[in-house]
């Protein structure tokens, strides 16, 4: 029983000895002097600002700590060291309604455009719609059926002739306003929804024009939100009568440094085992022109792997599967044709690089040409699979 508590009552000074050391190591730090310096500056600022001298609260928004105005380094500094708690609270994420821009010269946050009527507006439509046209004809069967028919034809005419002037000024006013429209912004949001079984995914871009009150929100293909990162400068022509059809042009760099931009990508793969998003392998011309016609892109999950469909738009086959796994080192089969870039084997190609293994596969009635068209392609992807497997995850 000593024994064992000698054996407790060292090991709790060996815990006390730890601790001590720690503690004093961590009281050591000091920050550098011109950062301490930049901390006196900025309480200086702060207890000038305050009235009578006092230490206001802490603003993202007014006063010396305000992200666009003032000295922003000395802003940057006391949000770094927990002194402006507020300044990194403004940056917290907020509703999907909501996106953080800084196009107009200074961050603010910039309400993105909905289209969708609010749900009470859209009851009362429905309503409207089922209701409406039957309590009117009740009501006219009724003046015929008491015999008042001129009121009940006065009610026919009026309201045909109503829906015959509202429909002259819908369309007077879709004439007056413009076709199309261009202008230059920002991209300051992109948008991923995986697509259900019925309908394909969907990639979207959310812009600041600098002018609206609200960004603008577009839908747009995956071949345009590739490049499209959040920050770069675009160049956007508009149909306004048509909405779907835009063209979003890169008009700059990306304003996100390439350090944050591998954060994103190594975090994205990070979510999938490390496996990159087949949809950067194979374009959509380049599926199109396997499969012989326009196609739409659908991600589709699996097992240790990652899947593309690329399916026709306006038929259920021929489709376009590209999958992404990890390489198992297993040798090209006997029947294999080797051709550049990778291999064929039937209706399917393999691509190798690295860690990583990419299969395309034809399925369906193709038309022909389109293992021709597979094979050309294979270069590119070969490539592409090249440059994503010797991208350095640990780095980030």
């Amino acid at each position: 029983m000593p024994r064992t508590f000698l054996s407790i009552v060292a090991t709790l000074n060996r815990i006390a000895i730890v601790a001590t050391i720690a503690g004093r190591i961590g009281m050591s730090r000091r920050g550098s002097a011109g950062g301490r310096a930049a901390l006196r500056r900025w309480r200086a600022a702060v207890a000038a600002a305050a009235p009578g001298g006092g230490q206001p609260p802490v603003s993202g928004t007014d006063g010396p700590l305000s992200v666009s105005g003032g000295d922003g380094r000395l802003a940057a500094y006391a949000a770094a060291v927990g002194q402006a708690p507020g300044l990194v609270a403004m940056f917290s994420l907020g509703g999907t309604g909501m996106a953080w821009s800084s196009y107009r010269g200074g961050w603010q946050q910039i309400e993105i455009e909905n289209q969708a009527w609010p749900w009470p507006k859209q009851v009362a439509v429905l309503v409207a719609l089922t209701a409406g046209p039957a309590a009117y004809f009740a009501g006219v069967f009724w003046l015929f059926a008491e015999g008042l028919t001129g009121l009940a034809g006065l009610a026919i005419a009026l309201v045909f002739g109503g829906a015959a002037a509202g429909a002259l000024v819908w369309l007077a006013r879709r004439w007056r306003r413009p076709e199309y429209t261009e202008f230059d912004g920002q991209v300051i949001r992109q948008v991923f929804t995986e697509g259900s079984d019925d309908s394909p995914d969907e990639y979207r871009v959310v812009i600041d024009d600098g002018v609206r009150a609200t960004a603008w929100d577009f839908e747009i293909t995956p071949e345009q939100w590739a490049g499209l990162a959040a920050g770069t400068l675009v160049h956007v022509r508009l149909n306004l009568r048509r909405r779907e059809q835009v063209a979003v042009t890169p008009a700059g760099l990306p304003a996100v440094p390439p350090a944050l931009a591998g954060i994103a990508a190594a975090q994205q793969r990070a979510g999938h085992g490390g496996l990159p998003d087949p949809a950067a392998l194979v374009t959509m011309a380049e599926a199109a022109a396997i499969v012989g016609r326009p196609v739409h892109g659908k991600h589709i999950g699996g097992l240790g792997l990652r899947v593309m469909s690329w399916q026709p738009e306006t038929a259920v086959v021929p489709i376009l599967r590209v999958e992404v796994r990890l390489r198992d080192g297993r040798p090209a089969p006997p029947a294999a044709r080797p051709v550049p870039g990778g291999y064929l084997l039937g209706r399917s190609a393999v691509v190798q690089a690295g860690s990583l293994t990419a299969v395309l596969h034809i399925s369906g009635r193709a038309p022909a040409g389109s293992e021709a068209a597979l094979a050309s392609v294979l270069p590119a992807v070969s490539g592409r699979l090249g440059r994503l497997a010797s991208l350095d995850l640990n780095q980030y």
